[in-house]
């Protein structure tokens, strides 16, 4: 893999949310998340459904605005008309991902803090203040679970531009002036994540799978995440994202790759098999998350695949990576 074969820019922030009322969440927060932040974001941009303050009742299928609303671009894209391969997919990958944190508490308490990032890909970075005025409304009109028939308040204390790779920080959006500080967001490029790419040594990488994570291969999901099928769900997550939010394909040897993924041994660290169940508001049914979690060492030709492996380190692989799924860390 070339040095410039990807060419997808990436933004990391980080949210941070003060409590102001007791609240209860689950576990896993990435559902909550992401499922507070769509019905809001929905409420505050959906033209179709302005007389209605609570119940989203149209499709974006319905929606005379197209491809001009915010809502429909992020949060459920479908192939432009002008698209000229992958039109034959209904559904494309959210350009968000949701970095869900480690943190297991399921109560908090007035004055806690949580903080999750967001991961927006290429030009899906200019909606940040889409983002902001959707969290902060949700944290206005209350976040959490139900609790005593109502879900629980909480202010959105700052946004703040990450390097992931370097750790420097920059914060975008201070909550008690309600205003963008500083413009100058930190860009995660191609070049930046081969130079860290370049510093690993030797012929094995340790992926820890840090949230459920699905992939499917031959039509089922796998138990243990055999490097072809890891290689194989990276790059068709990472080309469809590219293609359709950066509007490059990615210039690679597919199948040669996958090939070469083959030849990769893969050793069982702590891999095991995680239960999860969650209720689906938009959809009315309880449905199956279920999938692997914990550690796998990869030894082979390793640095054919590092930019692509830390790319995925930021997009997540398999279902469901937009609230959380599919979260690894690439350790040396």
């Amino acid at each position: 893999m070339n040095q410039h074969s990807i060419n997808l820019n990436l933004g990391l922030y980080r949210f941070v949310m003060r409590i102001q009322e007791p609240m209860e969440l689950p576990e896993f927060k990435g559902g909550v998340i992401r499922g507070g932040f769509g019905t809001t974001f929905k409420r505050l941009t959906c033209y179709m459904d302005r007389g209605s303050s609570t119940n989203i009742k149209f499709t974006c299928d319905r929606c005379k605005t197209g491809e001009q609303c915010p809502y429909k671009l992020i949060f459920e894209p479908s192939p432009p008309a002008h698209a000229d391969r992958l039109r034959n997919l209904q559904d494309i990958p959210r350009p968000f991902v949701i970095r869900v944190p480690s943190d297991s508490r399921t109560q908090l308490m007035p004055g806690d803090y949580l903080e999750w990032e967001i991961v927006l890909a290429g030009n899906a970075m200019k909606f940040l203040p889409y983002f902001v005025v959707t969290f902060k409304a949700l944290g206005e009109n209350g976040f959490g679970l139900w609790r005593k028939g109502r879900r629980s308040k909480a202010d959105l204390v700052e946004v703040i531009s990450l390097q992931p790779f370097t750790g420097e920080a920059v914060r975008v959006y201070d909550g008690d002036s309600n205003v963008f500080t500083n413009q100058d967001h930190h860009v995660v490029t191609e070049p930046a994540i081969a130079g860290v790419a370049s510093r690993i040594q030797g012929d094995s990488v340790t992926l820890n799978f840090v949230s459920i994570t699905r992939m499917k291969y031959q039509g089922r999901f796998v138990e243990s995440p055999e490097f072809h099928v890891l290689i194989r769900n990276l790059l068709r997550r990472v080309s469809t994202i590219s293609y359709f939010y950066q509007g490059t394909g990615l210039d690679l040897d597919f199948t040669g790759l996958i090939e070469l993924a083959q030849e990769v041994a893969c050793e069982n660290l702590s891999i095991h098999w995680k239960e999860w169940r969650r209720y689906s508001g938009r959809s009315r049914t309880t449905m199956d998350f279920s999938g692997l979690m914990g550690r796998a060492r990869y030894r082979g030709q390793i640095d054919k695949f590092l930019i692509l492996l830390l790319y995925g380190s930021l997009l997540n692989v398999g279902k469901n990576s937009t609230f959380g799924l599919g979260q690894y860390v690439v350790e040396w």
